[in-house]
């Protein structure tokens, strides 16, 4: 037995798993993660699986080489979650347990709701503090209103209806350019068809459906809800700064 070439060929052996190891423990150190798109996935759908829509453009950074245009993705595609996601708070282990999908969930809404009620707080005090030549400045001709972000207004009345209002709610995170708009869920009942959930953005329409009685499909649909409304407020941002710099 040649004894040499079998100790060459378990050096390579070994030299092999230790770059099988070192890749996965690099991954793992990392904390990225990886996903692989499927039919009817788009940037923002996928970033809400992962806890925020405001994660696309961290997926679409991390995959410039496989994405040239962030619209645009197909099936099969293998993306990288990139640990700028996966560190942050907002991040949502789709493989974690239910329980503890939840009680995340529970927790990012508990502190939204804590950071709204920061930031009102903050405008009530500051504007008790205001002078009273300023507060009559503020009523020109030139006055543009405070810019509040946006209201997210619940005109849903059946147990689904409200149901549908908490998932998208607790899901919903508006464009970081979006400002100063209002965003309405209605709830309608239609004979034959049940009832029906419409969303309108400054009372025009960009969502309709069916409402489901199952809570998974009322779940489906919020995220969709909210990924569709993300998508139509952040073109109309982008096209309103558009024409504000068209102006120069």
């Amino acid at each position: 037995m040649n004894y040499k070439i079998l100790d060459t060929g378990l050096k390579y052996i070994l030299i092999g798993i230790f770059i099988v190891v070192s890749s996965n423990s690099y991954a793992q150190k990392s904390g990225s993660l990886h996903y692989v798109v499927k039919k009817g996935d788009f940037l923002v759908k996928i970033s809400i699986e992962y806890g925020s829509p405001n994660f696309w453009d961290l997926i679409y950074q991390a995959n410039r080489d496989k994405i040239d245009d962030p619209n645009l993705i197909y099936p099969k595609q293998k993306l990288i979650i990139p640990a700028s996601v996966t560190s942050s708070p907002k991040f949502i282990d789709p493989n974690a347990a239910e329980s503890d999908r939840k009680e995340h969930l529970a927790k990012i809404e508990k502190q939204k709701k804590l950071e709204a009620f920061r930031k009102i707080f903050s405008q009530v005090i500051d504007q008790k503090s205001e002078k009273k030549e300023k507060k009559k400045a503020a009523i020109s001709s030139n006055y543009r209103g405070i810019e509040i972000g946006g209201l997210v207004i619940d005109e849903t009345r059946s147990k689904m209806g409200k149901d549908f209002f908490n998932l998208f709610y607790q899901y919903w995170e508006a464009p970081q350019n979006a400002k100063n708009f209002m965003l309405t869920i209605e709830e309608h009942p239609v004979p034959s068809l049940g009832t029906l959930v419409t969303i309108k953005i400054d009372n025009q329409q960009v969502y309709r459906s069916r409402l489901q009685p199952r809570y998974a499909a009322i779940e489906s649909m919020a995220k969709r809800a909210v990924a569709i409304s993300y998508y139509r407020l952040q073109q109309r941002s982008q096209t309103a700064q558009s024409l504000d710099l068209s102006g120069f």
